[in-house]
């Protein structure tokens, strides 16, 4: 469904996994078109349990194989910790986004975040902008 506001179409609210089997944990992301672009928010402030990192690189490759738009946006505005497996799943989205004519973006950036991703260059491989707007206009930029 297409929402005439946003021009936003919801495609995929991914929960972890349950709880010794009983009760459903809020989602870790959402994935959805956002202006033709596919775009991936990041609804936890720390990414780094291994069943979350599991959870987060299944979802990431799910939807953005379900919406097969190569151009994606992560939203970080709320993610303050990650883990390198985090950030090792980055890099093997931009490697297969880049095999395919597409682009990973990072945006809205945490300050934490930021400093991760300059410590180990990988703000030199993937472009972070400072919000999503900003990051989806960049793919239209020449």
């Amino acid at each position: 469904p297409s929402d005439p506001q946003g021009g936003f179409t919801r495609m995929i609210g991914w929960e972890r996994p349950m709880s010794d089997g009983l009760e459903s944990l809020p989602a870790i992301v959402d994935i959805y078109l956002d202006r033709g672009i596919t775009r991936i928010d990041i609804l936890e402030p720390s990414l780094t349990g291994r069943g979350q990192v599991n959870s987060f690189s299944k979802a990431v490759s799910a939807g953005v194989s379900s919406l097969g738009v190569p151009r994606v946006v992560i939203d970080c505005a709320l993610l303050h910790d990650l883990s390198s497996r985090v950030l090792g799943v980055h890099l093997e989205m931009r490697k297969q986004l880049a095999a395919r004519n597409g682009q990973l973006r990072l945006a809205a950036v945490t300050e934490p975040v930021r400093d991760v991703l300059a410590v180990t260059r990988i703000d030199q491989l993937i472009p972070v902008d400072p919000s999503v707007d900003y990051a989806i206009e960049q793919f239209d930029s020449p």
